[in-house]
């Protein structure tokens, strides 16, 4: 998993900067492992997905960590909706104006925070 798949989108002519990463709760779904990450992928299938897209499992707390140790509040909170109940985002991430530290803490959350990564397509 590339860090840069955990920086902020900045702010284009279309579009606002991203002030959170869109995200889904794996513990919202239930069953094996493998039904876990089916349902989580066809919670994905509702956004534009390319085949070599990837879905990362993350360890909230170790994400977390890693924010406390560059002073950053960053937080999942569960967002779902009626088309994807399992929606959350994580807020508290820099900036991408701050590329310096922005590329860190992406570093730091690709390294330490990632528990296994899917392809978003099977």
């Amino acid at each position: 998993m590339w860090p840069d798949a955990f920086l902020l989108r900045p702010a284009t002519k279309e579009k606002p900067e991203e002030d959170y990463l869109s995200s889904d709760y794996f513990e919202h779904f239930s069953g094996t492992a493998e039904q876990i990450l089916e349902q989580c992928r066809s919670a994905c299938k509702i956004v534009n997905i390319k085949n070599d897209d990837q879905l990362a499992q993350l360890n909230v707390g170790k994400m977390k960590e890693q924010g406390d140790k560059r002073k950053l509040n960053i937080k999942v909170l569960h967002q779902g909706t009626k088309s994807r109940p399992s929606y959350a985002g994580v807020y508290g991430l820099p900036s991408p104006t701050q590329e310096s530290e922005a590329l860190a803490v992406a570093q730091l959350i690709a390294e330490f925070a990632v528990n296994d990564v899917f392809l978003c397509k099977a």
